[in-house]
Formats: C-alpha cells, sequence, structure tokens
C-alpha cells in the first residue's frame, strides 16, 4: 500500500548510533515513534544504538492507517530487525524492550 499523505512531524523513524548494544522500541498500535521518543532518545542519551521504525499507515493520517495490514506493521517491524542485523552481528539485549525497559533506564 502506497500511502498517500505526508509524515507527520515528530512521527518520523527515529535512529541514533551509539555503542555495540542496539535496542529496537517500537511504538504501539494507532501510535508513532512521537510516543516512545522520550525512550529511545534517554537510552541514545546512555550511549546504545537504538532504532524506532514507524509502523506502516501510522503517523499519517487515518487513512492511510485504514488501508494498511498487519502485514505491512509486521514488515515495518521486520525492517527494523534487517538494520540491527546489519549493523551488528549480536544484539545483547533480545528480549521485548518491555522487559527491559525499567533496567535501562536505572
Amino acid at each position: 500500500m502506497e500511502e498517500k499523505y505526508p509524515v507527520l512531524q515528530g512521527a518520523e523513524p527515529f535512529f541514533a548510533q551509539g555503542n555495540n548494544i542496539g535496542v529496537l522500541v517500537q511504538h504501539g498500535f494507532t501510535g508513532t515513534t512521537q510516543s516512545m521518543r522520550y525512550l529511545a532518545e534517554h537510552l541514545a542519551s546512555r550511549g546504545f544504538t537504538v532504532y524506532a521504525p514507524r509502523l506502516k499507515g501510522h503517523g499519517t493520517h487515518y487513512e492511510d492507517m485504514e488501508n494498511s495490514t498487519y502485514e505491512e506493521w509486521i514488515h515495518s517491524v521486520e525492517e527494523g530487525q534487517i538494520l540491527k542485523r546489519k549493523a551488528f552481528r549480536s544484539w545483547p539485549m533480545q528480549k521485548r524492550l518491555s522487559d527491559q525497559s525499567k533496567s535501562c533506564l536505572n
């Protein structure tokens, strides 16, 4: 599906190059990277390499979201995983971020 509308300011994917520990930060359904930016920036300030992809159809207009599919959302996350694999041979933080967020912020 081709998106018809531009990405809203602040809803763009986020990437920050840091050390050799990478964190994939993913927003939720109907959300955007804007909702995860504080966490992503905080992790980046601690030295982590952080990528927050935008799910297809999110952060533009509701019509784009209505026309996107769950397969496209999965693909959006998989693209982040591909970037992760290309950037690093191994990512020590393989657990979901929600499981690790408290320990990362301490």
